[in-house]
């Protein structure tokens, strides 16, 4: 018994106590008798192989005895991947788990009541899978109890001991072709789900709901409040008003039927799991005599070679599983890391929507599987009912604590505030470098956008037409006109600038001189020609002449911006306010008859000096002979 001997033992209650007969406890008086138990093999406390090893005599001791479902059996073979785990993990000290092919001999009890190796079982990280992979003939599952770190003892004995990971083996599939966005209901949702699901209010009550959890279990927080925003931007949607139709699908045919349930990696990162699948096969394969050896050894192996072919047979004949396809309202497609939303039922089946867009989320964002499933479902019903404002009063009442007063950290993708909104500017002049964030319209929202570098040095253009890559979210980047992009700036350097949307701060002219329209002296022409005003004049002009050669769509986006920038009503009833506003209308009327292919001539009508400055009813220089302005109200083209 020295081998199986120690001088300490975990704290062993109840039926688990009968562990004592496989992993003895030395008791000696004197450090001789110590020392003596030690030259024999006698250690201080138990490893992960030394459990590993008990439940190997435990399973084939249950064997022999004819029945695996005695109460000390389950006791004791839980202890076990207690001792197992709680080893792994102190070793480790946040580091990875390797894989130990000793540690392979570990046994648990599966699905259909037998005791088998953990690298001949799977764990089904999704239990919902389980059900569609019944039919697969070789396919067994593992039994673990129950507890609030059943996920980390699990992911522990995949990457230490070979247990299988059904998520590391399968994938979920489309296996109909769908429509994407095709009606605007369907949109209506799918963008009612998206602004939820990425709002700043959802993120920060998941954050609490995290940081409760690792509290009440003692683990350090990992996760700050940005990093869950940011990650939560990354979950891309799409919809369709089609019925979904997803399969699960092997990821690949292993090599040995050892290595598909050893596949080992985390579900967050599909390389690494390829990665990691191939070393724990590699190893798994070296470490076959071990387990030929001690199969027979504990009579328990005349089951798990079949099972083993079967499930290697059932991987070459078909990539898609028999039995899996199922419709659902929502799915995650792991091959398109897209979450795919179909048509939702509401009323009854609507907490059927809900529980599956949970499943979709944790595919697309493992982090939220600290999260637990039913909590994490009441809060986006919360959300969709009284809008994501109500999560704290909700999380509260759950005696879990929201940080109300957490600073919001705002990036691309993020809506702009009300009072940033009041200090965008928009000119040709304006300048953006790689990396500044900037502002605009997204499906008629301000929001913040990055400028990021083109690849390959794409040529961008120059003057209104010059282009930037705009990253809006963490991954998602669109190009954009220069005309499109506004520069954001602080109360402080706004008060000083010359640029257009900020005109109504500049010095003030004579309001009765510029209303009234009719004095002729050079007093009022030199006031209402200020260098202030001039300037603003020749920057217009310069946007006119580049305009000239723009598409349609294009003028008609920069002209309606010159129009609210420039109408009279928001800039003030000034001299250079109307003739600026009355020429932005004569071009509009000249831009049109010059694209439905009138005799206009060019544009050097806009140095003429009395420019919207007509008065009377008789002839201007203007083309079209459009004279003074009329009126204020502008209707787009």
């Amino acid at each position: 018994l020295p081998m199986y001997a120690f001088f300490q033992l975990p704290l062993l209650k109840g039926k688990e106590a009968t562990l004592k007969l496989y992993l003895r406890q030395v008791h000696a008086e004197t450090t001789k008798e110590a020392a003596v138990f030690r030259t024999l093999g006698a250690s201080d406390v138990p490893k992960a192989t030394d459990f590993a090893h008990a439940s190997e005599r435990v399973a084939a001791k249950a064997h022999e005895l004819g029945r695996t479902n005695w109460e000390w059996v389950v006791a004791v073979l839980e202890a076990c991947v207690r001792g197992v785990y709680e080893d792994l993990t102190g070793v480790a000290k946040g580091g990875e788990i390797a894989l130990c092919k000793e540690l392979m001999g570990l046994h648990l009890f599966a699905t259909d009541g037998s005791i088998s190796r953990a690298s001949s079982l799977v764990w089904a990280d999704e239990p919902r899978w389980q059900k569609r992979c019944e039919k697969v003939a070789g396919l067994c599952f593992c039994v673990l109890k129950d507890g609030p770190d059943q996920r980390d003892v699990a992911l522990a004995l995949v990457r230490g001991a070979g247990l299988g990971q059904l998520t590391a083996m399968v994938e979920e599939r489309r296996v109909i072709d769908v429509l994407q966005d095709d009606e605007d209901d369907a949109k209506a949702f799918k963008a009612k789900v998206e602004q939820t699901v990425q709002s700043f209010e959802f993120a920060r009550g998941l954050h609490a709901v995290i940081a409760h959890t690792h509290e009440s279990s003692g683990k350090a927080q990992r996760h700050s409040l940005a990093h869950v925003t940011q990650e939560m931007r990354k979950i891309t949607f799409k919809a369709t008003k089609q019925k979904l139709r997803s399969g699960l699908f092997w990821k690949g045919k292993p090599q040995k039927p050892v290595a598909t349930a050893a596949l080992t990696a985390s579900p967050s990162s599909p390389a690494d799991t390829e990665k990691k699948a191939e070393t724990a096969g590699s190893e798994a394969r070296t470490g076959d005599q071990d387990k030929k050896s001690s199969d027979t050894g504990s009579g328990l192996s005349a089951t798990e070679p079949a099972g083993a072919s079967q499930l290697e047979a059932a991987i070459t004949t078909s990539s898609l599983i028999i039995g899996s396809e199922q419709d659902q309202q929502v799915y995650f497609d792991q091959a398109e890391r897209v979450v795919y939303i179909g048509e939702v039922l509401f009323g009854p089946a609507e907490d059927t929507f809900t529980a599956e867009l949970v499943f979709a989320l944790r595919h697309a964002l493992p982090l939220l599987f600290d999260v637990d499933s039913f909590l994490l479902e009441a809060l986006l019903r919360c959300a969709f009912k009284d809008g994501p404002e109500a999560i704290p009063s909700f999380l509260e009442k759950r005696d879990i604590q929201v940080d109300t007063l957490a600073p919001r950290h705002l990036g691309p993708g993020d809506m702009l505030p009300e009072d940033l909104q009041e200090h965008l500017v928009w000119s040709m002049h304006a300048t953006f470098g790689e990396g500044e964030n900037a502002a605009i319209l997204h499906k008629d929202v301000f929001i913040i956008a990055e400028v990021s570098k083109w690849v390959d040095q794409k040529q961008v253009g120059d003057g209104l037409s010059r282009s930037y890559l705009m990253r809006i979210s963490t991954e998602t980047f669109e190009p954009r006109k220069h005309f499109e992009v506004y520069k954001i700036r602080s109360k402080a350097s706004s008060a000083n600038t010359t640029e257009l949307a900020l005109i109504p701060e500049e010095r003030p002219v004579d309001k009765e001189l510029g209303s009234s329209g009719s004095s002729n002296s050079k007093d009022g022409q030199a006031s209402a020609e200020a260098p202030i005003d001039m300037k603003h004049l020749a920057e217009v002009k310069q946007y006119l002449r580049e305009m000239a050669n723009m598409t349609q769509e294009d003028y008609k986006a920069v002209m309606r911006r010159l129009f609210k920038t420039w109408h009279p009503d928001k800039v003030g009833d000034t001299p250079i306010a109307n003739r600026i506003f009355h020429m932005l209308r004569m071009h509009e009327k000249w831009y049109k008859q010059k694209i439905a292919g009138g005799s206009v001539g060019d544009d050097s009508w806009l140095d003429k000096e009395d420019l919207g400055m007509g008065k009377g009813s008789g002839k201007g220089s203007e083309p079209g002979g459009l004279l003074a302005l009329t009126g204020r109200t502008y209707q787009p083209a």
